[in-house]
């Protein structure tokens, strides 16, 4: 061990005296020894972690790069295999001939509802050619051309399809922004010109490699374009055989016999591209003016009743009933009160009205039973019907128990009274739920049954609403003396006066609807 004890007192070491001061002891030989087998078996472990790591590492490299060549590899032979398996759909429109329809138009996410539906119906119309394969996948890449005519924003204001330009210009900003296979070409360029281009667009992907499927809107519904169409390269007899399909013409569209010999093949885009063609002139923005002088269900133009009775917008595009006037809140509760006491036309001239309950006219008289028919301006059907029954009078004494149904089931008599009726369960033991109707002396009581029309608001059953999950409590019956029933009718008579005084003078109403057949 000399050589521990020269190391120990070389220069370089610390001097004994300061070891001595810091109170550390002094190892012996067998203690070195362990701490240096130790430190080697520490290092053989780092060494052996290390390694595995290291290993580990190594693999992973070696997995990731053979999945990357793999990956590669399958990516260069899918190119060539989405060339001919892979193939894309392409939709050509004109904004003007093939625009939106209403139902999309008054949507709540009306941009993204209509680039969905219009890609789902060029993709429908794609499958459905001749030589479709409906497992083969298909990208459909839509192109929208317009000139920025003002003549067109006009049209589209004048129809009520935009409140303002402002709000037709955020339609346009979002529906450019939405998708990337959506693609709006607004050139300001004549419209020739802009027809030229879109047959240039619409040839240069026909004769594409990659494109088997052509979906072109109504501006292609002319003889120039139908010839260049037969002459690309995959010619056919007729146009119905090819991988070239149209748009539907829009209704009273005038097709030349030129393009019909082709025998094109459409495609119907209902709900999702307009039908109709605009109908008013294009800066026709004014708004039309009420004559009160007239009822305001006979106003001309006639009012389209669902658009300004329904609270929604009429979504019908062959509507023939003015959209144009801009009514009050009054005016609008004016007409819902005059029409909902206006005989249906349908049903007053006898035929059934498709409406049914929808039906914004009367299809019963709302005086029905309190009508004086003779002077009602509803026909008689239009009445609930009405059997005779002999007067009601007050019986001297108690009656004789009558045997039967009295003959008029909803005007009872005193001297026949109704079959005994279970009641409904109540709080009340049995002959104390109202002990204070008593009969009076010569007389009897009325019972009036729910079903009856002096039952509402006659009726003194509870309001009150069962708990949920349980049925609702059945009306109770209703009984009152001759008294109480003469001076309940009379009361309603005067109401009904009052009520045809107030019709009177209702300026509204005016001379009411004209009789059927006058």
């Amino acid at each position: 061990m000399s050589w521990l004890w020269s190391w120990w007192s070389s220069p370089r070491a610390p001097a004994p005296a300061a070891v001595a001061k810091s109170g550390a002891q002094e190892l012996t030989e067998r203690q070195l020894h362990a701490l240096h087998d130790e430190w080697n078996r520490a290092q053989n472990r780092s060494r052996v972690e290390a390694d595995t790591i290291l290993a580990k590492l190594v693999n992973e490299n070696n997995e990731l790069r053979d999945r990357l060549t793999a990956t590669q590899s399958e990516l260069k032979d899918s190119r060539t295999h989405v060339r001919i398996a892979r193939k894309l759909v392409f939709g050509i429109f004109d904004l003007e001939e093939d625009f939106f329809s209403s139902r999309i138009l008054h949507s709540p996410n009306r941009e993204q509802a209509a680039v969905e539906a219009l890609m789902l119906k060029v993709a429908e119309a794609a499958h459905s050619g001749a030589g479709s394969n409906s497992g083969r996948p298909w990208t459909v890449v839509c192109f929208f051309f317009w000139n920025g005519s003002r003549e067109f924003i006009d049209r589209l204001l004048a129809n009520g399809l935009f409140d303002s330009l402002r709000d037709y210009e955020n339609f346009i900003g979002r529906l450019r922004r939405l998708h990337p296979l959506f693609q709006l070409l607004t050139l300001d360029i004549p419209k020739e010109a802009l027809r030229q281009k879109q047959a240039d667009f619409t040839l240069a992907f026909g004769r594409a490699a990659s494109a088997t499927k052509l979906v072109l809107g109504r501006w292609a519904l002319n003889d120039r374009m139908f010839e260049a169409l037969v002459s690309l390269e995959r010619p056919a007899q007729h146009l119905g055989d090819s991988n070239v399909c149209f748009v539907e013409p829009l209704v009273g569209t005038l097709v030349s016999p030129a393009v019909r010999r082709l025998r094109p093949r459409f495609w119907s885009f209902e709900g999702t591209l307009r039908a109709i063609p605009l109908a008013r002139r294009a800066g026709d923005n004014r708004m039309l003016e009420i004559n009160f002088n007239k009822p305001l269900w006979q106003q001309n133009p006639p009012l389209c009743l669902d658009y300004y009775l329904n609270g929604k917008r009429c979504y019908d595009e062959r509507c023939t009933f003015s959209h144009g006037y801009r009514l009050q809140p009054q005016v609008v509760e004016a007409l819902r009160y005059e029409v909902a006491r206006t005989a249906c036309p349908l049903e007053a001239s006898g035929h059934p009205c498709p409406d049914g309950l929808g039906c914004h006219f009367a299809h019963v008289c709302p005086r029905d039973l309190t009508c004086d028919r003779k002077r009602c301006r509803f026909p008689q059907w239009m009445h609930s019907p009405r059997v005779a029954s002999p007067p009601t009078t007050v019986a001297a004494a108690t009656p004789a128990p009558a045997v039967g149904f009295p003959a008029d089931p909803l005007l009872p008599s005193s001297g026949a009274p109704y079959p005994k009726v279970p009641r409904a369960p109540t709080a009340h033991p049995e002959g104390t739920e109202n002990p204070g109707r008593v009969p009076p002396v010569g007389g009897t009581l009325h019972e009036i049954q729910p079903a009856s029309p002096f039952a509402h608001p006659l009726s003194v059953a509870s309001e009150h609403r069962a708990p949920s999950g349980q049925s609702p409590r059945p009306p109770e019956l209703v009984q009152l003396t001759d008294a109480e029933l003469a001076q309940m009718l009379r009361k309603a008579r005067a109401e009904e006066k009052e009520y045809e005084r107030g019709l009177r003078e209702d300026p509204f109403v005016g001379s009411g609807p004209a009789k059927p057949g006058a």
